[in-house]
């Protein structure tokens, strides 16, 4: 559905409403337990003790839908979140491929990555949040 509203969007030449929706249950994750729809969600210790939260999508291995969707996500983070994007990663050693873009707020960095897992047979596409560190 969220493919054909950005169609009808580019066909009309009207802006599309950005999905605010994912990021505002990944916000609150960690307090009410309602993890954005169809992903599976869990929270962690950061270096300096704070909660963040990790969300997780997956895809068959290697199938554009992922990246597709790793981009409205984005696109959607961008609009949903003032703030200013990091620096590109340092490249990880390990065969299966790896992309991430993380996005600066006030109060959190929020990471997106994409992950082909070649030994799952999975791309998974992961949105994680923590506050940032002062």
């Amino acid at each position: 559905m969220r493919a054909g509203l950005l169609a009808i969007g580019a066909m009309t030449a009207q802006p599309v409403l950005a999905d605010c929706t994912r990021f505002d249950e990944l916000d609150a994750f960690a307090t009410i337990g309602v993890a954005p729809a169809e992903a599976n969600c869990t929270t962690y210790l950061t270096s300096n003790a704070a909660t963040g939260t990790a969300c997780h999508w997956a895809f068959p291995f290697r199938e554009e839908a992922a990246r597709g969707f790793a981009e409205v996500l984005w696109s959607d983070l961008v609009r949903c979140r003032t703030g200013t994007a990091l620096g590109p990663d340092a490249q990880v050693n390990h065969p299966d491929s790896y992309d991430l873009r993380e996005w600066q707020t006030s109060p959190a960095v929020y990471a997106l990555s994409v992950k082909d897992k070649g030994g799952l047979n999975r791309t998974l596409v992961f949105l994680r949040t923590e506050p940032r560190q002062p």
